[in-house]
């Protein structure tokens, strides 16, 4: 009986086998998916992104010629593209959601400067142009080749600023094509300066979570059912130490299932909690002796 199910078992294995081959030579175009890591800097030819400190999100890129100062923030989905020319960036900017930075190439060949403490809203198209300190572009808005915009300006949501229009400090700009508005006021510029605070705060908000590795993870996601179902009142999270007492880990990191070596017979004496356990179970044992000795019983 044994040889005749191995033996069937083989044929459907070999009949199986076949069908795979015969369906794998039917196919036109064989497509075969591969995992590919997250890429955020990437080279170019010989050009690599020189980034000092910053956050940046999982589906940011940055590409080729491109030289990053201290504590900035490229957000989701932003592309910072360095292969015609070189793109520079300062300190303390923020490159917001789906914002594309890149060069002008032939025959402009412009590079994108941007400045300290700058703001590029989401969705802005920042192409070939320099910008100043403490600047900030509205979301949606285009900054064209070859425009130079000066310090503490502010340009309007989905405003257009064409090919080489200079806009001096201190100036409020907005429209399609983005026309002189008014000067800034000097409590718009204290609003920037904690709107940009503040996001960079959140940037480092966002660099931790990314750092956590699934122990973490699985660790948080366990707190809270916990603390949903039972209650903080209910649920206090153990010491490493305490949790593995209890579970019984022995000291080489291995661990056993149950509580089989907080007996005394492991041999595990120097265990801070088989005195409470050694305790528990002497006081259960006398109420045990008791109820047996009781007359009531």
């Amino acid at each position: 009986m044994k040889a005749f199910v191995t033996a069937v078992t083989n044929t459907m294995r070999s009949a199986g086998q076949s069908l795979d081959s015969v369906g794998k030579a039917l196919e036109n175009h064989v497509t075969i998916e591969k995992l590919q890591p997250s890429l955020r800097c990437r080279s170019l030819g010989a050009q690599k992104p020189a980034v000092k400190s910053a956050f940046i999100a999982p589906s940011a890129t940055l590409v080729g010629n491109i030289k990053v100062g201290s504590n900035t923030a490229f957000w989701y989905d932003s592309v910072v593209r360095g292969d015609v020319g070189k793109i520079s960036i300062g300190d303390r900017t923020i490159v917001g959601d789906r914002c594309m930075v890149h060069v002008s190439g032939a025959p402009v060949n412009s590079e994108t400067i941007i400045g300290d403490d700058v703001n590029l809203g989401a969705g802005s198209i920042i192409h070939g142009c320099k910008i100043g300190n403490k600047s900030t572009i509205g979301e949606g808005s285009t900054i064209m080749d070859q425009a130079k915009i000066g310090e503490n300006v502010i340009i309007g949501a989905g405003s257009f600023v064409a090919t080489g229009k200079e806009i001096p400090s201190g100036q409020y700009w907005a429209g399609i094509p983005a026309k002189y508005q008014r000067d800034v006021l000097p409590e718009e510029l204290e609003k920037i300066k904690d709107r940009n605070v503040e996001e960079l705060e959140w940037a480092a908000v966002h660099a931790d979570e990314q750092q956590k590795t699934w122990e973490m993870i699985e660790d948080e996601e366990f707190d809270w059912n916990q603390e949903v179902d039972r209650g903080p009142d209910y649920y206090r999270r153990l010491p490493k130490e305490e949790w593995a007492a209890r579970l019984g880990t022995l000291h080489d990191g291995s661990d056993a299932p149950g509580r089989l070596f907080d007996m005394p017979h492991s041999g595990r004496n120097d265990d801070p909690y088989l005195e409470k356990n050694a305790a528990f179970r002497k006081s259960n044992d006398v109420h045990d002796n008791k109820r047996i000795q009781s007359p009531a019983n």
